[in-house]
C-alpha cells in the first residue's frame, strides 16, 4: 500500500547510538512507530526477518523487504482479533452473550475494519486502544469508578492518540460518558483520566511535544 513505508522511513531516520529517536513525522504516533520498531527488532533477533540499514541489500533481496511488510501486517491481524474480542466482551456485559456474539461478528466483517489486516498502518491498533478506553469509560459511567478504572481509561485514551493522533476526536465519547455520571466526583474523575491520557501520550510521543509546532503543522496539513 502507498503509505505503508512511512513507518519504516520514520524508523530508518532514527539514530539510537546518539539516543536520537525522533521519527521526524507525526502523522502516525510514537506508540505505533516505537512498538513496530521493537517488534521488528525482536523478529530480527530470532531471525524471522532481516533488518539492515543497507538499502542495496533489499534491492538484491526483495523478498526480505516483503517479509518485513508481512510481519507488520501480521501484527495488525493480532490487534484485529483482539479488537473483535474486546467488542464481544463490552456488548456481552451490556446486553448479554447473544448480542455480544452478533455485534462482534458484524464488527469483524466490517470492510473498514477487516481491510486493516491487509496493510501495515496504525489504525487497527489505535482502534483497539480506543475500544478498551470506552470499556473503562462505560465502567465509570455505571458508577464503578475507582482509581484503577479511572487510570486505565486514561492510559488507553492516551495510547489511542499516542498511536494515531487524529483519533483524538473519538475520545469525546469517553468524556460524554464520564460527564453523564451522576456523581459530584465526575470533575475529579475527568481530571484523573485526562492526566493519565496526557502522561501516556507524552511517554510515547516525546518529540511531538519537543517539536510541538512541527507536530501541529503536520497534523493540520494532514487534516486539511
Amino acid at each position: 500500500h502507498t503509505d505503508e513505508q512511512m513507518s519504516l522511513n520514520a524508523l530508518s531516520v532514527m539514530e539510537p547510538a546518539r539516543l536520537d529517536f525522533n521519527p521526524r513525522m507525526f502523522q502516525y504516533g510514537g506508540a505505533y512507530i516505537y512498538g513496530l520498531g521493537a517488534y521488528l527488532g525482536f523478529l530480527h533477533i530470532v531471525k524471522a526477518v532481516k533488518i539492515t540499514p543497507d538499502l542495496k541489500y533489499y534491492l538484491k533481496n526483495p523478498d526480505e523487504m516483503g517479509g518485513i511488510f508481512v510481519a507488520g501486517r501480521a501484527l495488525n491481524i493480532f490487534f484485529y482479533f483482539a479488537s473483535v474480542l474486546a467488542v464481544y466482551f463490552i456488548i456481552k456485559n451490556l446486553y448479554g452473550s447473544n448480542m455480544g456474539f452478533i455485534s462482534s461478528f458484524i464488527f469483524a466483517f466490517c470492510p473498514a475494519v477487516y481491510f486493516q489486516t491487509h496493510i501495515m498502518k496504525p489504525y487497527i491498533q489505535s482502534l483497539f486502544f480506543l475500544i478498551l478506553s470506552v470499556m473503562f469509560a462505560l465502567e465509570i459511567n455505571k458508577n464503578r469508578y475507582s482509581a484503577r478504572n479511572n487510570i486505565l481509561c486514561g492510559i488507553f485514551s492516551g495510547l489511542t492518540i499516542g498511536t494515531m493522533p487524529a483519533y483524538f476526536v473519538f475520545l469525546f465519547f469517553n468524556m460524554i460518558l464520564i460527564m453523564d455520571l451522576k456523581s459530584g466526583k465526575k470533575s475529579n474523575i475527568l481530571f484523573t483520566v485526562a492526566c493519565a491520557a496526557f502522561i501516556m501520550f507524552a511517554i510515547t510521543n516525546p518529540y511531538a511535544l519537543l517539536h510541538f509546532n512541527e507536530f501541529i503543522a503536520e497534523f493540520s496539513g494532514t487534516g486539511g
